[in-house]
């Protein structure tokens, strides 16, 4: 049984300690970029990030710029999750779960027939078990795991490309690729490609009933050279861009 204490929304810093609580916590950064100060301990924190806080954590404060929204949600549980220090999950690591608690919360607020407890309990479980798999990672693992992260959390964006990441990840390509085959089957490269692919492929379903065109969606994913994009998405999907649009539907 997993039991709410309480949870709620906030748009400011006025409550961001969260030390010396007698219950287990998460708090969802919704919309945040800033850093999460634990004893002598510094996390980085961005929109989406999730941090599990256990009971009695004697320092552990919030810090950020500009406008913030987080939910804090404090909850008891006799269900067995063997967690006892601090984990941050990135967005990229579970569905957007601030932005979830968000809504259960609002449709708590609004009196709303939604079941809220019963979301509430099942969207905790993912994380338990989320958080229990990630203990089980070895230290290449989980370092390759916050590569995939920030990759993820970029992919959307057209300008970012494997330099920008291979930059941020302040390590040396050639490592960078190692530690991914170590770790997968597939290089950092191989790894970017395919989600890019599978970004590609999301945009055409969406845009099923309009022709989009091939260098617009080249564009959107990022690719300069757009016959490059076509032997990859080809590659990826087995089929050209108009046999995956007929395939969903196109007319």
């Amino acid at each position: 049984m997993i039991n709410i204490i309480t949870a709620m929304i906030f748009s400011d810093l006025t409550h961001n300690d969260f030390a010396n609580k007698d219950y287990p916590q998460f708090i969802c950064c919704v919309k945040c970029e800033g850093r999460l100060t634990v004893a002598d301990r510094r996390y980085q924190i961005h929109d989406g990030s999730l941090v599990y806080v256990p009971p009695h954590t004697e320092v552990c404060r919030l810090h950020a710029k500009d406008d913030v929204i987080f939910t804090r949600v404090m909850f008891e549980t006799d269900e067995y999750f063997t967690q006892d220090k601090l984990f941050v999950l990135p967005k990229s690591e579970i569905f957007d779960f601030g932005t979830g608690f968000k809504e259960m919360i609002v449709y708590g607020q609004l009196d709303c027939t939604i079941d809220a407890s019963s979301i509430y309990m099942d969207q905790c479980r993912l994380v338990f078990k989320k958080i229990d798999l990630l203990k089980q990672l070895t230290v290449v693992e989980s370092e390759v795991n916050d590569y995939k992260a920030d990759i993820i959390s970029n992919i959307t964006k057209p300008n970012y490309t494997i330099k920008d990441f291979m930059m941020s990840a302040d390590i040396t390509r050639s490592n960078v690729s190692k530690k991914f085959k170590n770790a997968t089957s597939e290089t950092a490269k191989q790894f970017y490609d395919r989600k890019k692919m599978q970004y590609a492929e999301q945009i055409l379903i969406n845009n099923i009933e309009r022709n989009i065109k091939l260098d617009e969606l080249a564009d959107l994913c990022g690719y300069d050279e757009h016959y490059y994009f076509l032997r990859l998405f080809k590659k990826h999907t087995g089929m050209s861009i108009a046999e995956f649009r007929k395939k969903h539907g196109a007319k």
